[in-house]
């Protein structure tokens, strides 16, 4: 009877590291899956401001800042109509 008891306390012992084993396997994965998406965020980030720089790095995109600051110039000074 002393052996079936032996190996009984075994099996829980090897179900109880397994289990331990699964826990922090899940605990790592939901960790790496947090990390991954921080880093996804951050490449969305980067090439958000390339674009930007693309889109506001020419001439065009200077000119139109020219003419938005003369207007907004021509608005400040145009007398108040009522």
């Amino acid at each position: 009877m002393r052996y079936f008891a032996s190996q009984r306390e075994q099996a829980l012992v090897a179900l109880r590291q397994e289990r331990d084993a699964l826990q922090a396997e899940k605990a790592l994965t939901r960790q790496l899956k947090t990390e991954i998406a921080e880093l996804h965020i951050e490449i969305n980030q980067q090439l958000r401001e390339r674009e930007v720089v693309q889109i506001t790095d020419n001439d065009y995109f200077r000119d139109l800042q020219q003419k938005a600051a003369r207007l907004r110039t021509r608005q400040a000074s145009a007398p108040v109509r009522e």
